[in-house]
């Protein structure tokens, strides 16, 4: 006992003290790196503070950018490195102009604003104005004058800066699909493989020697000792600091044995925590060694800098890839499985994905090797490389696409696995007829898309799952249009769901619809270049329109409504009820208040969009005019709808009456309002009607409507048996309120029996008239089970008998009930 206690005190003071050294050693890291950053920070293509200063000197240098770019464009091939620095130039220079445009614009309104303030200049003939006054507007008409250059210069060079990234675009596109067509001799040929093995020779003698040319250069600077003792040492001290991370790492997030039915997202969590646990050592240890030969060691080889790094990556992405289908698949712990597959699929997948993955790595070091004289390798050792590797790859994909593998837990997610299996089939099938018919790199780029895909949707979905299990855990279990109406408090969860729905929805697959743009082969310069003119904005006619102009008046819009409903609501529910004003001089302050503040909103978003109110000016003088000629009732019942809007005394959905027609409200214009009647017929009404008569609204505030069920029973009945009886009907139904609660009314004594009524409230007018049948139904059989008689006018005054008569055959007369008919669910 006292050894185990003495071990474990030396355990827990070793652990101690190894995370005081990890500590340390990253605030050591992290100083050194401020230390570098402070001495040498980064060059930045800043604007200047003040947009308006050394204008000139500014027009000058983005006018020689802009020639450099065009330079640039007329080159047959763009390397990458070129087209990125040719963008970054571009953009930078796009961000200054827009800058100073912005900045000169209020600076033109103010300079405006004081030649209007000094009047208008003297007529000819007139005496001539004051000497100050007259120097004043001159200078003030100079600057203008300048001022209204710059606009225009920062303008023209917005314009020709995005025309020639979208060159750049077009340019570097049209190399990428010209690159993955290319057509490379067909392995079908014997010539080829003879060109290939004695390339692939030529190759591994190189590989070979690349790292023994590295170590003479290292022994030529005498340096042996310092890489063996340094490189060690660095090793040794990360592989340390993995190890503790490592065991952190499991003990904290990874599989618990305690949790017998963990949750979606715990097991994904724990998933990513093995996954990344397992590749941490190797990525680890793998980082110090490229530090070591790319950066402290002096001496410098291109071609084993390059296969050290092609190693290192394609050795984590192995140990990623392996890792993750060992954490996803779970082939021994199932209550930890992420991935719906049968337990008999389980390690079969496993095991094969981790030989996928062998074979990928494998293949792209063959290809790695023989880069030694470019960028690219020969032709021919490429083509049979890639006719290999589809071969071997599709085949293992096909061993992993059995149907007794993959399970799906419902119909649609099943459905969506078959057509993914039959996808991946395809590919499988026709990558090595791609690559023997010589386009090796088209069938490259399909399997980068197809496997880009397959984790990109994956790795969403999960975290998709994640979140909304969340919001699930936030906002409640059951959050429906049920149970939002019958439970108080559920409507405004149930609201927020959906919005954090949608937001969840909308940050997780825009990033991942862009990554799968770049990997199906579009330029990202391209890309940017679309994204960047939908955000910053797009010219038409006078009117600049912009995504986030859009975005940004729609926010100020909902936001300035939901303000003005809020105070109007305060408005009407605290202050004003607290005045001595009567109640219609309420009513009306809170109406125009409402009024003058949605128009307050609407003014500010249509400025926010940027569109000039002087053409709203015009629009509205010109109907005016029209009124005049004969437009009044088409203006009145304009007038009426936008009233109808704003006011919302009816919405979609109500149920209205209107005169003698009763309905549901369908569609609402600015011009006349659609009722559908319950015999599915369609009533158009005039706004102007809707505002000047009386309107019936029984879903104004919610849909919650009072069903009211008389009925009589015969004299001598157990009153109080009756009442629980109607009370238990109401209860058992679960479209019946549970607040405002069923009540029971003992209306009065008549000469043929008693009087009652069940009054209940349903939770949406919809369900009236079934939950009339129901409680009809129900009612009559709790009667009968308990021997209650109903009373009928014709019936006859008598004593309740000890046994209970047969049912009666005669149908109780019910009033008819109104409103929408209902149907099932």
């Amino acid at each position: 006992m006292f050894r185990q206690f003495t071990l474990q005190a030396v355990r827990m003071r070793a652990s101690r003290s190894l995370t005081t050294l990890f500590l340390a050693l990253i605030i050591l890291t992290l100083s050194s790196a401020g230390a570098a950053f402070a001495q040498n920070p980064p060059a930045t293509n800043l604007p200047a503070a003040n947009p308006l200063a050394a204008v000139p000197e500014r027009l000058v240098a983005w006018d020689k950018t802009l020639k450099a770019a065009e330079a640039t464009l007329q080159q047959e091939i763009l390397a990458p490195p070129e087209i990125n620095a040719a963008t970054k130039q571009l953009a930078a220079v796009i961000a200054e102009a827009q800058a100073l445009r912005g900045a000169s614009q209020p600076a033109v309104q103010s300079v405006a604003t004081e030649l209007q303030s000094l009047g208008p200049p003297p007529a000819e003939g007139a005496p001539p104005e004051d000497e100050k006054v007259a120097n004043t507007r001159a200078a003030l008409s100079k600057r203008q004058a300048e001022l209204d250059g710059y606009i225009s210069q920062a303008q023209l060079t917005t314009v020709r800066a995005q025309n020639l990234l979208a060159a750049i675009g077009v340019h570097e596109q049209s190399q990428r699909t010209a690159f993955m067509l290319k057509r490379l001799p067909s392995p079908l040929k014997p010539t080829v493989w003879l060109e290939a093995w004695q390339q692939m020779l030529g190759a591994v003698d190189d590989t070979l020697s690349a790292p023994q040319r590295w170590w003479r250069a290292i022994a030529a600077e005498g340096m042996e000792g310092i890489v063996l003792i340094g490189g060690a040492f660095l090793i040794a001290i990360s592989l340390l600091i993995a190890w503790q991370v490592h065991l952190f790492l499991r003990r904290r997030w990874g599989p618990n044995p305690m949790i017998e039915e963990p949750s979606h997202a715990r097991r994904i969590l724990a998933a990513t925590a093995m996954a990344v646990s397992d590749i941490l050592l190797p990525c680890i240890f793998l980082g110090a060694l490229g530090l070591l030969i790319g950066w402290i060691v002096p001496v410098k080889s291109d071609f084993f800098s390059k296969l050290v790094a092609g190693a290192t990556l394609n050795l984590i992405v192995f140990l990623l890839v392996s890792g993750l289908a060992r954490a996803t698949l779970s082939p021994h712990a199932p209550t930890w499985r992420v991935i719906p597959v049968t337990p008999q699929g389980a390690p079969q997948i496993a095991n094969k994905v981790t030989l996928l993955a062998i074979m990928v790595a494998l293949f792209n070091m063959v290809y790695l090797m023989g880069t030694k004289e470019g960028p690219v390798a020969p032709d021919a050792f490429t083509a049979c490389n890639a006719f290999l590797r589809d071969l071997v790859i599709g085949a293992i994909a096909l061993s992993l696409l059995r149907r007794d593998y993959w399970a799906a837990p419902d119909a649609r997610l099943a459905g969506i696995m078959g057509l993914v299996r039959r996808l991946l089939i395809a590919v499988a099938c026709v990558s090595p007829l791609l690559s023997l018919a010589g386009y090796a790199y088209l069938s490259e780029n399909i399997l980068i898309a197809v496997t880009a895909t397959l984790v990109v949707v994956g790795i969403a979905w999960l975290l998709r799952s994640v979140m909304l299990e969340g919001l699930v855990r936030v906002l409640g279990a059951e959050v429906t249009d049920e149970g939002a109406a019958a439970a108080p408090g559920r409507t405004q969860a149930f609201r927020l769901s959906f919005w954090a729905r949608l937001l969840v929805e909308t940050v997780l697959w825009l990033p991942a619809f862009y990554l799968l743009l770049v990997f199906y082969g579009l330029s990202p310069s391209l890309l940017n270049l679309i994204i960047n003119r939908a955000v910053t904005g797009i010219q038409v006619g006078q009117v600049s329109l912009s995504l986030s102009e859009i975005v940004l008046a729609l926010f100020v819009l909902v936001a300035g409504l939901f303000i003005v409903g809020r105070i109007k609501r305060w408005l009407s529910d605290h202050l004003l009820p607290k005045s001595r004003f009567d109640i219609g001089l309420q009513n009306s302050v809170t109406a125009g208040f409402g009024y003058v503040g949605s128009i307050v909103v609407i003014t500010l978003a249509v400025v926010t969009l940027g569109i000039d109110l002087s053409n709203i000016a015009i629009i509205a003088g010109a109907l005016s005019v029209g009124v005049g000629f004969g437009l009044k009732t088409i203006v009145e019942n304009f007038v009426a709808g936008i009233l109808i809007l704003i006011e919302r005394p009816i919405k979609v959905g109500d149920w209205i009456v209107v005169g003698g027609t009763e309905g549901t409200v369908k569609r609402i214009s600015v011009r006349s309002t659609e009722v559908e009647t319950f015999d599915n017929a369609s009533v158009i009404f005039p706004n102007s009607e809707l505002i000047a008569n009386s309107v019936v609204n029984w879903t104004l505030r919610d849909r919650i409507i009072r069903v009211v069920i008389p009925m009589r029973v015969v004299p001598g009945t157990d009153t109080r048996l009756v009442r629980d009886l109607l009370l238990d009907c109401a209860r058992q139904q679960r479209r019946v309120c549970a607040e405002p609660a069923p009540t029971v009314l003992f209306k009065r004594f008549v000469d043929i029996g008693l009087e009652f009524e069940l009054r209940c409230f349903v939770i949406d007018t919809a369900y009236v008239n079934q939950v009339t049948s129901d409680l009809n139904f129900a009612i009559d059989n709790a009667f009968r089970a308990h021997g209650v008689e109903m009373a009928h006018t014709a019936s006859v005054i008598r004593p309740k008998p000890e046994v209970p008569p047969p049912p009666a055959t005669e149908p109780v007369k019910q009033p008819k009930p109104s409103g929408p008919i209902a149907t099932e669910e």
